[in-house]
């Protein structure tokens, strides 16, 4: 019985443990901040960093900041720059702040170990040194705010006593963990988080990933999983791509690895919808380039009139000397024809099934001088038949 209550007491330590009966002796407190601001801060102290090394050994310590020679780099992506002053009970100021959350936790698990942080390791030595001996128990991070989901995956890391355990990481915190290794210095961390992702990247997540990337800087696996979309293009959710930002989908449909002539009506009919879902940060410009010839080969007889429409409302002359846009609006005329037949049928019979209502509608608000044009070629088509 004794044996047995003794073995109950002495459960394995983890950080979410009643801070007093796990006799922690530090808080961390983590502010989430805007995601781009955070990664430009991180950029802009990243570039002073590299000034300032220019005169030193690559591997002096930095006071103002953390500076960490990483082989797992990645074009230096996503290198730290989080501060190392103390930072404590201060009241983080309004806007950019959005969250913070409070860890509490033990020195040896942060700093000590093979798993040890050696942005841990160094803070805790620059502070003892800073206050006189005296030991310090709090501190504060500035992290971009999407990468506060990973951090209780982290802490068990952390915290396990398995060495050969893996860090419990999902498709929407694989990027995250990468960073946090990064930015922390703990290696062991961001190759087990590399190794989830490089099982985890398909099609069904590939989008997930690019836009993680993009918003860590991570131009190499940016490209990476920029393939895999163009290679899966058709395959791919509308629901995940209508997600992504133009300049995203630009780089996928423009990507070497893109088959255009594989379906090329799925892929008019996926540009479509995209145009539809981000019609309000779509321009001229990258409207013509995710149309283009290259791209959309073909187009599709029931898209036809949505895309001269959306033409008109980005206040595209069609009748004016650019070239792209005027070849894309005859290409849109030429599939246009059945149908304008459809309109006229739904409008004397009163039905009319749904692809036959959206080509109504997008026919009813393009400029009269359009419509005509579009009937006479319908009719001169006709006479063909």
């Amino acid at each position: 019985r004794r044996q047995q209550s003794s073995s109950t007491r002495h459960e394995s330590l983890t950080w979410r443990m009643n801070p007093d009966a796990s006799l922690s002796d530090f808080t961390l407190s983590i502010i989430g901040i805007e995601d781009k601001d955070a990664i430009h801060k991180h950029l802009a102290d990243k570039e002073k960093r590299r000034k300032k090394k220019r005169s030193k050994r690559r591997d002096q310590w930095m006071v103002e900041g953390l500076y960490l020679d990483m082989s797992r780099s990645e074009d230096n992506d996503g290198e730290c720059s989080v501060d190392v002053s103390m930072k404590t009970n201060e009241t983080p100021p309004e806007g950019n702040y959005l969250l913070k959350e409070q860890y509490h936790l033990h020195k040896v698990n942060l700093a000590v170990g093979l798993r040890s942080c050696e942005y841990f390791a160094r803070l805790f030595q620059k502070m003892r040194s800073s206050a006189g001996g005296n030991l310090v128990r709090e501190h504060t991070l500035e992290l971009p705010k999407s990468s506060l989901q990973a951090i209780p995956a982290m802490l068990d890391y952390l915290y396990d006593p398995d060495p050969t355990v893996q860090v419990n990481a999902t498709t929407t915190t694989a990027i995250p963990l990468r960073y946090l290794g990064k930015c922390l210095g703990n290696p062991l961390l961001f190759d087990s988080a590399t190794r989830f992702l490089q099982m985890d990247l398909r099609k069904e997540t590939a989008v997930t990933y690019l836009q993680q990337a993009e918003i860590y800087k991570q131009k190499k696996l940016a490209e990476v999983c920029a393939r895999v979309c163009a290679e899966s293009f058709t395959q791919i959710k509308m629901t995940s791509l209508s997600t992504l930002e133009p300049h995203l989908m630009k780089k996928i449909l423009h990507s070497k690895y893109f088959r255009p002539d594989i379906d090329s009506r799925a892929i008019c009919a996926k540009i479509a919808s995209y145009c539809r879902c981000q019609d309000k940060s779509i321009s001229t410009k990258m409207f013509l380039s995710l149309t283009s010839e290259n791209v959309m080969q073909n187009i599709c007889e029931e898209e036809a009139l949505f895309f001269i429409q959306f033409m008109i409302g980005l206040g595209i002359d069609v009748s004016c000397d650019n070239q792209k846009a005027g070849r894309l609006f005859e290409r849109c005329v030429l599939a246009a024809p059945h149908m304008m037949q459809e309109v006229v049928n739904s409008s004397h019979k009163g039905r009319a099934g749904r692809i036959a209502k959206n080509a109504s509608g997008s026919y009813a608000k393009l400029p009269p001088q359009i419509k005509v044009q579009l009937l006479e070629f319908a009719l001169t088509q006709q006479q063909h038949l």
